[in-house]
């Protein structure tokens, strides 16, 4: 069944109607990038703030990243109005730990200066994957299914000792049209702005390391490529590549 739409069966036959249709409005007008920013910002404010409805503790999760520190920044700025803390939950290493790892401990210690975020270290050393495997199988129902998932166990327990019904994460905030944006790369080359593809393929390849060719083929070739085609060589491909890897010991 197609997005946003209704099937119906009865003794008639099949019905279908579509009951929603995106709309794309007409294009932000702006003077320069200063007021796209504060346009932004207001959304960014509004929508952090609808979030924080609730009749008990606020919490938020702070990795350090620039998608749940810019949730976190809002938030306690807007509570720091009401008078509220904000209690943050942070994953980082032991202290003292010698493994060569890297933890973001010194970006998330940059928000002991605001006046109202609390900030909680959480560390599950000797905790991983087979952790608590059993509540996985039966009654894993409070964080998501993840490979981190002992370390959301103990956010969400860190959250009902304080009270919280609300927590806050920056997660897939990446996942924006500034990152994945490939779907330009098929409009320029249908709208023939070649040149500004050159140069947009050009950046990417500065920026992320990525091939100018694969690119090229992948999200802007690819697109118009027909499904029933794009599939046949898709399946073929994984045929002759099944059984290449196997990333678990066949002992385990």
């Amino acid at each position: 069944i197609p997005a946003a739409t209704v099937l119906t069966v009865d003794k008639n036959g099949m019905k279908q109607h579509r009951y929603w249709e995106a709309t794309i409005g007409a294009p932000l007008q702006f003077k320069n990038e200063g007021e796209f920013k504060e346009a932004f910002q207001e959304v960014f404010f509004a929508a952090v703030k609808d979030r924080l409805r609730s009749s008990y503790p606020v919490t938020a999760l702070l990795s350090g990243g620039l998608d749940s520190s810019s949730v976190v920044a809002v938030a306690a700025k807007i509570l720091e109005k009401e008078n509220k803390i904000l209690n943050v939950f942070s994953s980082v290493l032991p202290e003292g730990d010698t493994s060569g790892i890297e933890d973001e401990r010194y970006y998330i210690d940059l928000f002991k200066q605001f006046p109202n975020i609390e900030i909680h270290y959480i560390n599950k050393e000797g905790s991983g994957f087979f952790s608590n495997i059993d509540k996985l199988k039966d009654e894993y129902t409070i964080a998501p299914l993840t490979s981190r998932h002992f370390l959301y166990d103990a956010f969400t327990e860190g959250a009902k000792k304080i009270g919280s019904a609300v927590m806050l994460d920056g997660a897939n905030g990446e996942l924006g049209a500034t990152h994945h944006g490939h779907g330009i790369y098929a409009d320029q080359l249908k709208n023939m702005q070649w040149l500004w593809l050159w140069k947009e393929l050009k950046a990417r390849k500065k920026i992320a390391a990525e091939s100018i060719l694969h690119n090229l083929r992948y999200h802007a070739l690819k697109p118009y490529i027909p499904d029933f085609i794009v599939y046949s060589i898709r399946g073929e491909r994984e045929l002759l590549s099944r059984g290449k890897y196997n990333f678990i010991n066949p002992d385990l």
